[in-house]
């Protein structure tokens, strides 16, 4: 519903997903203060590829509250499925209703350069969301990169 990846001649492509990694850690200061978390709260960490045809279009580091979504740990990764926001509606009872995005453009770091296979320098396109429930409360905060080049993002506004 909020992500419209499309290839070249403009169809919608679902892209596959791989969780790498998942954690329960203390969030950085920028995380905590995108999902208004107090005190001491602890965040989920998922880090994850998107992918098509074995091609990796994204990496996204992704946080949730533990205390929404800390069963999350608990789920075989493989269990994930392609599409996230549906599944913390089945394993969390947590809905997404909105989400704001902000993207720039830097450039790649060692690590993501090797990750989407470009050379280190390259632009990368960061996309920076936070994802709201219905009560306009934070439920997660996401920073998703890919290769600059062949870049597309579409979006329709009604």
């Amino acid at each position: 519903r909020f992500f419209r990846q499309v290839n070249a001649a403009g169809g919608r492509e679902i892209p596959t997903s791989r969780i790498l990694a998942k954690s329960r850690q203390k969030p950085s200061q920028p995380v905590a203060t995108a999902l208004k978390l107090q005190g001491d709260e602890d965040v989920v960490h998922l880090e994850r590829l998107r992918m098509v045809e074995s091609r990796t279009l994204f990496h996204e580091d992704i946080w949730l509250p533990a205390t929404r979504f800390g069963v999350l740990l608990e789920i075989e990764s493989e269990s994930f499925g392609e599409l996230l926001y549906p599944f913390y509606e089945t394993q969390c009872g947590q809905c997404i209703g909105s989400a704001t995005e902000t993207l720039t453009v830097e450039q790649a770091d060692r690590a993501i350069a090797k990750i989407l296979s470009i050379k280190e320098g390259a632009p990368v396109v960061t996309i920076e969301r936070t994802a709201l429930g219905y009560d306009r409360s934070p439920l997660e905060y996401r920073i998703s990169r890919a290769a600059a080049e062949g870049f597309r993002y579409q979006i329709d506004i009604s």
